[in-house]
């Protein structure tokens, strides 16, 4: 696997073809999927599974304080800026390069650390296990465009989201999932709140399914 942001699409055109025929299974599949040491649970997009988070989050405190990195995708900078109070977001210093995080902001009160990996590599992170247990606090990375595929980057990171689009890896012509440990209270309420509000959401109907299919053939030529 390179470790790069993609500047093709890690799709063959075999597979391409597969996922029309996949519009006609007749097979149906659990969206969370049990593994030893986390949970997977598959949504509709990096995005949506990202946004049913922070609004499970602001349900129980509606003052959240984050640390986070100074760069992210557009959906996930509204997310945050939808559910965090300005006052409330400290902003992580990083290195020239945007690869490396050397520390954390000195705050009174943290609920989450919100990192986004960007141009294919993961960042460089200490350990900061001593900041997690002084604020008791969740960490979370969107690794949309992170390095090579694996649960997490680091050990020290609870939650980990994904991209499946057309450009991402993995490819599934759309959708995502998110990554969440196992062991700890907190994380099983957000597994099992993320996991029933995705099955809650409208089933796309085959046709919605394969007008979506024919609408990314003209990227798949473009690339």
């Amino acid at each position: 696997m390179i470790a790069s942001a993609p500047d093709y699409l890690p799709l063959g055109l075999v597979s391409f073809l597969l996922h029309f025929f996949n519009i006609f299974t007749t097979k149906s599949y659990d969206i969370k999927i049990e593994n030893k040491y986390h949970n997977t649970i598959l949504g509709y997009s990096c995005r949506s599974l990202f946004h049913t988070l922070m609004s499970y989050m602001n349900s129980l405190n509606d003052d959240l304080v984050i640390v986070t990195t100074p760069l992210h995708h557009t959906s996930f900078r509204n997310i945050i800026e939808l559910f965090v109070k300005p006052k409330n977001i400290h902003i992580i210093k990083m290195n020239k390069e945007y690869n490396k995080i050397d520390s954390l902001p000195e705050v009174e009160k943290c609920d989450l650390v919100i990192v986004t990996h960007l141009f294919g590599q993961d960042m460089e992170i200490n350990n900061f296990n001593e900041f997690r247990d002084k604020h008791n606090c969740l960490f979370i990375e969107d690794r949309v465009q992170g390095g090579h595929i694996s649960s997490y980057s680091s050990d020290i990171f609870d939650i980990s989201f994904y991209s499946c689009g057309m450009d991402k890896r993995p490819v599934a012509l759309g959708g995502g999932f998110v990554n969440i440990k196992k062991g700890d209270e907190r994380l099983s309420n957000i597994t099992n709140f993320i996991n029933d509000t995705t099955n809650s959401y409208r089933v796309e109907s085959r046709c919605e399914r394969f007008m979506f299919l024919l609408k990314k053939i003209p990227t798949y030529l473009l690339y």
